[in-house]
């Protein structure tokens, strides 16, 4: 929910008596997760993680924001998008049929979400904090730009504020304004009064349900206490275009009225920290953790590896955290030093932490990053070995080797590592070929580092002994073990039912279990393919597990 912070420097009471949620808008009618999913990984989220994609020379390293702008720009203009879309889905990884049709689905939403806007509306204001929000709102202003040039166009977020992304915003004439809070800009209104003027309550009603409850974003912080070089959380900027290094924390009291206010009004069962680490060094992150436990929520957060240890991984189960996202990136000590991640004894502890997150029923999901452009190529074939190292010595403790994500470095704006980049004259930046795209980065090439080798084949090489159905197992069985009867007790239901939409993927989970020796708590705890009506409430659930690949997270959706 970081995009509410930016919206309280703008929102005016007064003159804004609307609110909607596009995403959500976009997610209820395509009324599936796999094209909104898809869509995403289209727009830029996903594009440091692509197994599968082409050759890629080890001696290459792409831009994260727009490197799919050759794609938006005929988007936007209304051309032929065959041959950008197929460059993309190559550089992806990605099925060019099935990117082809979710396009098409989402040009039909975004045509009738425009109709509502240019009916009802003579003056917007669209929130693009993230790399995939400035591609699809784009796309969807210039949709209602070239329905009712009049209406005014205001844009907010750190990605739209990327320098040579509001110029072409400015230039396509799609948006008329673009803003970024200053950090010494006083607020018009507080988030809670944001919240209530906006409606929220009605907002998150269109939610989609998440283990049968409703879990929602939240933030206490921006920022980051650590300080790795390749990161865009750490640094921040205004609308002046000034970038700070700092961590900024909100106020508890600020903060404890408006998570009363989402459980009391808005009903809101469990909340996904947007934080970039849950540090329980900080007084706040403590005490938010006391208030979600005695409001009887869930949640899931980021942390670091050099941060769990038992009294961390005691907290967090205390305070009824269900998963964590680990940023591990690197194994190898040159690499960590280049990094910015540690210490020499960073890592050192990974495998016993992950062992004790499983053994206390918390689901981890584990991020790998190779190929930092300061890496050398014997660098990353040592940070493989690490890797591989580090899933052999998990499975030999017992654990199931959860969730691993694994991924290219790319280069973000603003951080440390973008800067060197672009102020190092070894460096060749390529800039996409448009004239009217001739200003955004593409990707940058070192002359002189190795280039016979792709990244490709040294990621797969990681995946290589890790079996895509650990992670299947790893949710599953973590839902059955224990974690289940947290995330469903508010049913008063001893069932879990899964719902498969083929066979294939029920065969998979049923030999996953027969595999992992748990047929006692799969018989008693699941029935497949049925419904279940609890006599007391006479309510009906199904938890539908759609199966992607390893860099997929398991979607576990509750349905009322």
């Amino acid at each position: 929910m970081e995009f509410f912070e930016d919206l309280t420097y703008y929102f005016d009471i007064d003159k804004h008596n609307s609110f909607f949620d596009i995403n959500i808008m976009v997610y209820n009618n395509l009324k599936s997760y796999r094209p909104y999913n898809f869509m995403k990984g289209l727009a830029g989220a996903y594009v440091n993680s692509y197994a599968n994609a082409s050759e890629i020379p080890f001696n290459v390293y792409y831009f994260e924001t727009m490197c799919n702008a050759e794609l938006l720009l005929d988007l936007i203009v209304q051309s032929d998008y065959s041959n950008s879309l197929q460059k993309l889905c190559i550089m992806l990884g990605s099925n060019f049929i099935e990117a082809d049709s979710v396009i098409k689905k989402y040009d039909k939403a975004f045509e009738d979400i425009s109709d509502m806007i240019v009916e009802e509306n003579d003056s917007i204001l669209i929130n693009m904090c993230s790399v995939a929000s400035v591609f699809t709102g784009l796309w969807l202003c210039s949709k209602i730009k070239r329905k009712n040039p009049a209406v005014a166009i205001t844009a907010i977020g750190n990605q739209i504020n990327v320098p040579y992304v509001a110029r072409l915003a400015i230039d396509l004439q799609i948006l008329d304004r673009i803003e970024q809070p200053s950090f010494f800009h006083k607020k018009k209104i507080s988030r809670l009064e944001l919240f209530r003027a906006i409606e929220l309550k009605e907002i998150i009603k269109k939610y989609p349900l998440y283990y049968g409850i409703r879990i929602i974003p939240y933030q206490i912080s921006f920022g980051c206490s650590s300080k790795c070089n390749f990161c865009t959380e750490r640094m921040l900027w205004d609308k002046t275009g000034l970038v700070k290094d700092d961590l900024v924390i909100f106020d508890y009291d600020t903060c404890k009225s408006e998570i009363e206010y989402l459980v009391n009004e808005c009903k809101v069962g469990g909340l996904t920290f947007n934080d970039c680490t849950f540090d329980l060094r900080i007084p706040i992150f403590v005490k938010i953790g006391e208030l979600i436990k005695e409001n009887d929520l869930f949640f899931s957060a980021s942390s670091r590896i050099d941060l769990i240890n038992d009294e961390y991984i005691k907290n967090l189960r205390e305070m009824n955290c269900t998963a964590i996202l680990i940023g591990l990136e690197t194994l190898n000590k040159n690499s960590i030093k280049i990094f910015n991640k540690g210490d020499e004894y960073y890592g050192d502890t990974a495998v016993e932490a992950v062992k004790k997150l499983y053994e206390n029923n918390i689901v981890t999901q584990i991020n790998i990053v190779l190929f930092h452009p300061n890496e050398s190529y014997e660098d990353v074939k040592q940070s493989i070995i690490e890797v591989q190292d580090f899933v052999a010595r998990a499975r030999n403790t017992g654990v199931i080797v959860p969730k691993l994500n694994v991924g290219e470095m790319v280069i973000n704006y603003p951080s440390y590592n973008y800067f060197n980049i672009m102020d190092d004259a070894e460096v060749i930046i390529e800039y996409h070929s448009s004239k009217i795209l001739k200003e955004i980065p593409f990707r940058a090439c070192y002359p002189e580092k190795e280039r016979e080798q792709s990244k490709n084949t040294l990621i797969s090489s990681v995946l290589e002994n890790t079996e895509s159905i650990d992670s299947i197992v790893f949710h599953t069985v973590a839902l059955l073990s224990g974690h289940w009867k947290l995330f469903y007790k508010k049913w008063k239901s001893d069932d879990i039912i899964m719902s498969f939409s083929n066979t294939q993927e029920k065969s998979t989970v049923v030999n996953a279990f027969h595999k992992y020796h748990v047929n006692e708590i799969y018989e008693n705890s699941m029935k497949i393919n049925q419904f279940s009506l609890n006599e007391n409430e006479i309510k009906d659930f199904v938890t539908e597990v759609l199966l992607f690949d390893i860099l997929n997270l398991i979607e576990l959706e509750g349905l009322k």
